[in-house]
């Protein structure tokens, strides 16, 4: 095992190579495939690291997690460029590993669905709806006609031949109240209607001529 000669701890060791060429690009292979880098720039990204707070002395002796103990954001760098790593051909293990691992996403989310079973029936529960909908409107239309008749059958109790001879002052007396006031009124009305029957005089058969032979019998005297 290779130490580290500063921290004496052990290197680790990769199989991954970073080439910059005269051009200025990079490539890096990892074993026999070959990857392209491109630069990219950057604007306000920084590198952060959580750390947790030693400042406690509960907390300095123990390198561990303690609960209670409360973390913080560590800035290490600030960051100006970036690399975006992709495979070089299409024919590369890289490139038909990660064809393969978005292929099975796309499946495993298609399997999702087409195990949804639901529970309930559709074209029942649209025939229920369809069903309340009608009968919401059969009564509806019921109601309406009713209320029809029971107008019609108000009005027709009111044209009898007495509201029709004497005429109708175009008032509605419809509550309980004003029931009084609507037999004396039409009470009055029977009263005046009888007086004046019997006022008229009736004309007396073989009154006219009679009137006639007196007025000539005056004129033959004098």
């Amino acid at each position: 095992v290779l130490l580290d000669d500063e921290t004496k701890l052990p290197l680790r060791e990769s199989n991954a190579k970073l080439v910059q060429w005269e051009d200025g690009t990079f490539s890096m292979f990892v074993g026999k495939e070959a990857l392209t880098l491109s630069r990219q720039k950057l604007a306000n990204s920084f590198l952060f690291v959580n750390e947790m707070a030693s400042d406690s002395p509960q907390f300095q002796d123990s390198d561990d997690v303690v609960p209670g103990q409360e973390s913080v954001l560590e800035c290490h760098a600030r960051l100006k460029e970036k690399f975006t790593i992709r495979p070089m051909t299409t024919a590369s293990k890289s490139h038909k590993s990660l064809t393969m691992s978005m292929r099975a996403k796309h499946n495993k989310s298609v399997q999702k669905l087409k195990e949804y079973i639901s529970e309930l029936d559709g074209e029942r529960e649209q025939e229920q709806r369809v069903k309340i909908t009608d009968e919401k409107l059969r009564l509806q239309n019921r109601k309406k006609a009713r209320q029809g008749y029971e107008y019609d059958r108000e009005r027709s109790s009111r044209m009898d031949a007495q509201f029709l001879e004497e005429g109708y002052d175009a008032m509605d007396y419809d509550d309980d109240e004003h029931v009084g006031a609507i037999k004396e009124q039409f009470g009055k009305r029977k009263s005046s209607a009888a007086n004046r029957k019997q006022g008229v005089r009736r004309p007396v058969p073989g009154g006219g001529f009679d009137e006639y032979r007196s007025s000539q019998r005056q004129r033959e005297l004098e």
